[in-house]
C-alpha cells in the first residue's frame, strides 16, 4: 500500500476501474493469519510494514479501514464481495515484517524453529501447525470477529496459500485420518458460525474454499473434501493455482455431482512459467502471456466450470478482466489453446513434489 494517502488512490489501485468489466465477485485479503489491515480487538496489525500502516492510519482518522472501503466499493459496483482468509501463508519465513506477534509469541504453534532442516517445503518453518488445537480455534474465532462485523456476502478459505496444515507433511510424513478430522470440524464450527450470521442478517454467509483439484491430495494434506461436499459445508469450489492436477471437466463434474459452482483458478505463475504439456492440443511457437491467459480460460470455459478466478494480475485496467468471462469475446481473440499443469522437478512452489511427498504422482489428466 505504498503511497496510499486516500481512499480514492486506495480503491483506484486495483478496484475501482473495474466497474464496467466482466469481473462480478471480489476476493480479498487483507493479510495473513491473525495479521490483518482491517480495524479488529482480537487480531493484529502489520506493524513492522511502514507503508501498510501509513494508510491503515489515513483510513482509521477517517473512521474506515480497507475491508469496509472494498466493501463498499463493490455495493457501489453492484459485485459480491468475499473476505478472503489464507490459511497458512508461508511467505513469512523470510519475510520478516510479515511474521505476527502471534506467532512470535507461541513458537510451539509452528511447524519448526528457523534454521531447522525440513525435507518438504524447505525453509518454511514458519508455517502453522494445525494439529495444535489453539491454532484451528483461532482460525474460527477470526473467521467470526470478520462477518459479525462486516457486510460480506461470503468468506474465502484459501488452503492453496498454501497448501500445508500439518507438521507431518514438512517431514515426508503421513498425515492422518485423525489429522483430517480435525480440519473438518474446524470447517464445521466456521459452517455453523456462517450460518447463525446469516439467519440474523436474512441472507446466507456463503463459504469458498480454494483447494488443490485433487480429491487424494487433499486428502493427503488433510482436506477430506468428499465428507466437505457429502456434508454441505461449502457453497463454492475454486481450484488452479501454483500447480494443477486434472482437467477442468474432472472439477466441474464433481461440481455438479454436489450442485455446487465451482471456479476455475487462474495463477500467473502457473500460466507464464509452466509450458503446455497437452499433445492433444495444437501449440505455436513462443505464445504471448496473455494469449496462454486467453487460451487456459477458453479451455476452462469447455470443461463446463461456473466461472473464471483470476489471481496475481493486480492491474485493474488489463484487457483479460473484460475478456476472459465470455466465450463469445474469447473465441474471437487470438489464443493458444492449452493447459497449464505442474512445473519440472525441483521448481519449487510450481512442482507438487515440493509441498508433498510423492505429489507429482497425484497428476491425472486422462479424459474421463
Amino acid at each position: 500500500m505504498d503511497g496510499v494517502t486516500s481512499p480514492e488512490i486506495f480503491l483506484n489501485a486495483r478496484t475501482s476501474w473495474l466497474e464496467h468489466s466482466q469481473v462480478d465477485t471480489i476476493f480479498y485479503a487483507t493479510g495473513v493469519f491473525n495479521m490483518y489491515s482491517h480495524n479488529s480487538s482480537l487480531t493484529e496489525q502489520p506493524i513492522n510494514n511502514e507503508a501498510a500502516m501509513n494508510a491503515i492510519r489515513v483510513f482509521s482518522d477517517m473512521d474506515t479501514d480497507t475491508l469496509e472501503l472494498m466493501i463498499n466499493c463493490c455495493r457501489q459496483q453492484n459485485k459480491e464481495i468475499f473476505w478472503s482468509m489464507r490459511m497458512n501463508d508461508l511467505r513469512d519465513a523470510t519475510r520478516p515484517e510479515m511474521l505476527s506477534q502471534f506467532k512470535k509469541n507461541n513458537p510451539g504453534f509452528l511447524v519448526a524453529t528457523q534454521g531447522a532442516s525440513m525435507p518438504y517445503i524447505q525453509n518454511k518453518w514458519s508455517g502453522l501447525n494445525y494439529g495444535v488445537d489453539v491454532v484451528r480455534e483461532r482460525a474460527v474465532s477470526i473467521v467470526q470477529d470478520v462477518i459479525t462485523r462486516y457486510d460480506l456476502d461470503g468468506i474465502e478459505l484459501d488452503f492453496l496459500r498454501h497448501p500445508a496444515l500439518f507438521k507431518a507433511q514438512f517431514y515426508g510424513e503421513q498425515v492422518t485420518q485423525q489429522d483430517c478430522d480435525k480440519i473438518t470440524q474446524m470447517i464445521l464450527d466456521i459452517r455453523n458460525v456462517c450460518d447463525i450470521e446469516g439467519h440474523k442478517r436474512g441472507r446466507p454467509v456463503l463459504i469458498a474454499i480454494k483447494v488443490p483439484d485433487s480429491i487424494p491430495f487433499n486428502l493427503a494434506i488433510g482436506i477430506d473434501l468428499e465428507r466437505w461436499l457429502n456434508e454441505s459445508l461449502v457453497d463454492l469450489l475454486i481450484t488452479g493455482d501454483y500447480f494443477k492436477l486434472g482437467r477442468w471437466e474432472h472439477w466441474s463434474a464433481l461440481g455438479r455431482k454436489y450442485n455446487l459452482p465451482v471456479y476455475a483458478g487462474m495463477n500467473d505463475r502457473r500460466i507464464t512459467f509452466i509450458p503446455s504439456t497437452d499433445d492433444e492440443y495444437e501449440k505455436e511457437n513462443e505464445p504471448t502471456q496473455i494469449e496462454r491467459w486467453r487460451g487456459e480460460a477458453f479451455m476452462a470455459w469447455n470443461g463446463a466450470v461456473n466461472g473464471i478466478y483470476v489471481c496475481n494480475r493486480t492491474d485493474p485496467h488489463d484487457s483479460l478482466f473484460w475478456e476472459l468471462g465470455d466465450t463469445r469475446i474469447l473465441t474471437n481473440l487470438l489464443k493458444i489453446r492449452i493447459v497449464s499443469y505442474i512445473g519440472k522437478e525441483g521448481s519449487g512452489y510450481l512442482d507438487p513434489g515440493y509441498w508433498l511427498a510423492n505429489g507429482r504422482n497425484y497428476l491425472n489428466k486422462k479424459i474421463s
